[in-house]
C-alpha cells in the first residue's frame, strides 16, 4: 500500500471531469467543423461542374457552399 504522500503531484496526472468534458466538446466541435468543410468542398465542386450545364443550379449550389463556409468560419472565429 502506498502512501498518498509518496506521489505529491499525483493529482496532476489525471484530468478533472470538467477538463475532460471541455476536451470532449472541443473534439466534437472539431468534427463538426471538418464535416462542414467537407460538405462545403463537395457542394462547391458540384457547383463548378454544373456551371456548364445549368447556370441557375450552379449559382444556387455556390450560394449554399458560401453559407456553409460562413458557418464554419464563424465557429472558428468565435471559438465555439
Amino acid at each position: 500500500m502506498t502512501s498518498p504522500y509518496e506521489y505529491p503531484n499525483d493529482h496532476f496526472r489525471h484530468q478533472s471531469d470538467r477538463d475532460m468534458r471541455k476536451e470532449k466538446l472541443r473534439h466534437t466541435i472539431a468534427v463538426i467543423r471538418n464535416i462542414l468543410n467537407l460538405v462545403f468542398m463537395l457542394v462547391a465542386i458540384a457547383g463548378m461542374v454544373s456551371f456548364f450545364y445549368n447556370k441557375e443550379l450552379s449559382t444556387m449550389l455556390i450560394c449554399v457552399a458560401i453559407v456553409l463556409k460562413f458557418a464554419e468560419s464563424a465557429m472558428r472565429i468565435l471559438r465555439i
